[in-house]
């Protein structure tokens, strides 16, 4: 599953053609949400840009939506996508996070999520976290697989 967003500060309106594909957000605790369907093997990619200053992070939470469309269930672990590189170059580069999903949660990776394969009732969360006044994240990918 594909989404492609507009560069818009903090709208997630899904579009199918866009001149600067991507979501950037500013706003304190913004969040957007991507329906998920995972094959036999689940793994979460997202691709977002990494900077040298004035990036903050994200929080990836998949959630189980009620089949009427009501409260949803956080799943057990998170990951932190940081935006910001610690590296001496200072650039602006692209970065893609894979995550095996079918991990467990555990200590040591508490990115694990225990999916199960061929899962189709999950929704990933992003949910950003500043890095002082003026921090932004920047996201051009969500897909699953």
């Amino acid at each position: 599953m594909q989404a492609r967003l507009e560069d818009r500060d903090g709208r997630h309106a899904a579009v199918h053609c866009c001149e600067k594909p991507g979501w950037i957000t500013s706003s304190v605790a913004s969040a957007i949400e991507f329906e998920l369907r995972f094959g036999g093997s689940p793994r979460l990619t997202i691709i977002y840009e990494r900077s040298y200053e004035g990036f903050g992070s994200v929080v990836v939470q998949l959630l189980r939506r009620e089949p009427d469309g009501g409260n949803a269930q956080v799943l057990n672990g998170q990951v932190l996508l940081d935006g910001l590189h610690r590296d001496t170059r200072n650039v602006t580069l692209t970065e893609v996070a894979t995550l095996n999903v079918k991990m467990p949660a555990m200590a040591r990776f508490p990115g694990g999520f225990n999916v199960r394969p061929y899962t189709s009732d999950l929704v990933a969360r992003l949910t950003f976290r500043p890095r002082g006044t003026g921090s932004k994240f920047k996201l051009r990918y969500v897909g699953s697989c």
